[in-house]
């Protein structure tokens, strides 16, 4: 079902309006949802008037808030929380979901439209913010999304082509928010749980066939984009000397692996006695080769964490935005995971129904790859 809100010129109060009745209703016991301060921080707020500080439409991801629902609703049991997710945080969701980290019965999801975020530092040092978010907001109408003036949007946002909550055939949230082809101060689209939407007090309504235009006219730009860094990233990163090359810069902080959304393994082998080296076994390869870079295993590292993430990395580039170092990480894991994803014709968050890769062996499937 498809319902319009009118946001009299205030889309953020129009949707903390929304949220606020859900919570008042008791559909949901708290709201997990951005925050507005010195910058935007991911809170879990059972205050109603404490609402009035959520951001839903200011471009940053501090983190992936699938990460956060994980902690939050991995057992369940104590009733249903409300979170608003992008689209890339809502398909970390699903998976997440599909492998036992999140029980699904205790979460609300409200998906929303994305043009694309800033990186924290970015959105935090910037002295405009108000502007930033006023910016996107008019520019959902047209769908032509033009950085902030010195800004630029993050590099994963710029190459992704899943920035809708809903598709057709996949998982769909609770209620998402559209507003591609809409001005967002007049009003926005819902779509979701009929149920939900008459308990808002909503009826049934059209969306402008506009809406779907600005969509397709964004993906064709954005797939030309996304296939043009992912050949020079997948150029750059060529054989074990252009990976080397790639990773040079890499101080093992371990920074891109806590910031996943999908590298989740509370014993990480990584973090195991496998990689306590002994002395005697260092001094050994020091002779064997004449030296030995230190701290070792540095690609390995990398390679191991590629073939876990491949079959169900999301795109959402955290382990970008998270590298001290600003290695684009998160381009390389995109572009390997696109080609083992389609071997695989696997969408990593399209539909709960799908067993990810990794759960499942099909006797024929090693044949049909070659």
């Amino acid at each position: 079902m498809k319902s319009v809100i009118q946001t009299q010129g205030n889309p953020s109060g129009a949707v903390v309006g929304i949220l606020k009745s859900i919570l008042n209703q008791g559909v949901v016991k708290a709201w997990l949802v951005p925050t507005s301060g010195n910058s935007v921080t991911y809170a879990l707020v059972k205050d109603e008037g404490l609402l009035e500080k959520a951001s839903p439409f200011a471009p940053v991801m501090p983190i992936n808030l699938a990460r956060a629902v994980s902690v939050i609703a991995k057992k369940g049991g104590a009733g249903k929380i409300g979170v608003l997710l992008r689209p890339c945080e809502q398909r970390a969701f699903v998976e997440l979901v599909k492998f036992h980290q999140i029980d699904p019965n205790s979460v609300l999801v409200v998906g929303m439209d994305c043009p694309g975020t800033y990186d924290l530092k970015d959105y935090a040092s910037s002295s405009a913010n108000a502007a930033l978010e006023e910016a996107i907001l008019q520019q959902f109408k047209a769908g032509e999304f033009i950085p902030y003036q010195g800004l630029r949007f993050r590099k994963a946002c710029e190459a992704c082509i899943h920035f809708t909550p809903v598709n057709a055939g996949g998982y769909v949230p609770e209620l998402a928010l559209g507003l591609f082809g809409m001005d967002p101060y007049e009003a926005i689209i819902l779509e979701g749980n009929p149920n939900l939407l008459k308990g808002l007090g909503l009826e049934e309504a059209e969306e402008p066939t506009s809406r779907q235009e600005v969509i397709s006219s964004l993906r064709e730009r954005r797939k030309a984009r996304r296939k043009e860094v992912f050949a020079e990233t997948l150029e750059k990163a060529h054989g074990v000397e252009g990976l080397h090359s790639y990773f040079s810069t890499c101080i093992r902080c371990h920074n891109c692996m806590v910031n996943c959304p999908i590298c989740y393994c509370p014993d990480c082998v990584f973090r195991t006695e496998t990689f306590d080296r002994t002395t005697s076994q260092y001094l050994a390869w020091a002779e064997r080769k004449g030296a030995v870079p230190m701290l070792p295993d540095l690609l390995l590292f990398h390679l191991t964490r590629m073939n876990h993430m491949a079959t169900s990395c999301v795109g959402c580039g955290m382990c970008t935005s998270a590298c001290p170092m600003g290695i684009d990480v998160g381009t390389l894991f995109s572009a390997v995971g696109e080609k083992v994803q389609a071997l695989f014709n696997y969408v990593p968050g399209r539909s709960l129904e799908e067993l990810p890769p990794v759960a499942e062996f099909k006797e024929e499937e090693f044949v049909d790859l070659g």
